[in-house]
């Protein structure tokens, strides 16, 4: 049997890139002569499939896929990969930066219609697009811009949950409108009962009733 020879390292690098939340990242790799910086290797014959080491945040992740978290990643190789005429060893070159962008996700109220009620609250449900994989949003709710009757604009209320194991940070929000309109409500103005000794005047001292939305009332009755 005779030794192996072996003679020297090349670096195995990340090319650096971006991907987006929810996408597979497309990682490639060069092989150079120096840990950082130094010459390009080319004409090799490799086989196998790299492995990586992904930290942010100071947790470290085996490689990068369309679940890892929006973020910035410190990417460097661990193993994987051969060469054929096995004369060097592939070892890891400087960690290189890879970038997860949030991806998009619109709220978008719905159109909505109803009877004056005092409040600006609406029971239509908004939608929404561009969620990832398994996650969810919950708690969706919609208001009119105004508690009055007439033609009125949606829009998507605060406090929402972003299910996606971090905290919502996967995501770039943004909201559209819908166009509403609130109707009058009916308003019955109720005489009451009353009797009186004659006085020469037809005024009554008793006062109508009536029943009103919400908070509003009724002034100067009589």
């Amino acid at each position: 049997n005779f030794p192996v020879l072996i003679l020297g390292n090349r670096y195995v690098r990340l090319n650096t890139g971006n991907s987006v939340y929810g996408s597979s990242p497309t990682l490639t790799y060069n092989v150079y002569d120096d840990y950082s910086g130094g010459n390009l290797i080319s004409n090799l014959s490799i086989s196998g499939s790299p492995i990586w080491n992904a930290v942010s945040n100071a947790v470290t992740y085996t490689g990068l896929s369309n679940t890892s978290f929006a973020g910035n990643y410190s990417v460097n190789y661990q193993g994987g990969l051969n060469l054929s005429n096995n004369l060097y060893n592939l070892i890891s070159g400087i960690p290189i930066n890879w970038t997860i962008n949030r991806a998009s996700l619109t709220l978008t109220a719905t159109a909505d219609t109803r009877t004056y009620n005092g409040l600006t609250t609406s029971t239509a449900v908004p939608t929404y697009s561009g969620l990832q994989g398994s996650d969810t949003v919950t708690g969706l709710t919609q208001s009119f811009n105004s508690k009055n009757a007439g033609n009125r604009v949606l829009s998507v209320d605060g406090g929402y949950t972003i299910n996606d194991g971090n905290g919502g940070q996967n995501y770039t929000v943004s909201s559209q409108t819908a166009n509403g309109s609130i109707t009058p409500a009916s308003l019955i103005l109720q005489a009451v009962t009353d009797s009186k000794t004659y006085n020469a005047s037809t005024t009554s001292s008793a006062t109508p009733t009536y029943t009103a939305q919400g908070t509003d009332t009724v002034t100067g009755l009589t």
